[in-house]
């Protein structure tokens, strides 16, 4: 396509910056390749080197190493999101937020200690919640 000069130049620069990160695995150095979803060239190299990364990962262990640090990654950026979550479901606490941000900005707090204040108010409402739904 009229694109395969920028793509040919763009694929020389991701293979440069590959080279100024740190490796990631000993068995495998990741590869840049110029593929096109139009045109439908390179799409087998693609597949070709998806498999080959697979099955050399595997045998040395290393696809599932990696997969369980995912999965303990996937794990605590999933509560983060739930608890963060949970807390905005609380107006009152939103409220508390504020007024601890604008207390920090005036120095009248630390932020360890807003953080504490938040953390047991936060608490305080989970407690309500559930006394309350322990009542009905």
């Amino acid at each position: 396509g009229f694109n395969v000069k920028n793509a040919n130049a763009a694929r020389a620069i991701y293979q440069q910056a590959l080279h100024l990160q740190q490796q990631v695995s000993a068995e495998w150095t990741p590869k840049v390749l110029v593929a096109s979803a139009h045109t439908g060239s390179g799409i087998d190299d693609v597949w070709k080197l998806i498999s080959a990364y697979k099955e050399q990962t595997s045998t040395s262990g290393f696809f599932d190493h990696n997969r369980h640090l995912q999965n303990m990654e996937w794990f605590q950026d999933q509560f983060q999101y739930l608890l963060t979550s949970d807390f905005k479901n609380f107006k009152i606490l939103q409220i508390e937020k504020k007024k601890l941000e604008d207390q920090i900005l005036e120095q009248k707090i630390s932020a360890k200690r807003a953080a504490e204040v938040l953390l047991e108010a936060y608490h305080r409402e989970v407690r309500k919640l559930k006394d309350s739904s322990l009542k009905v």
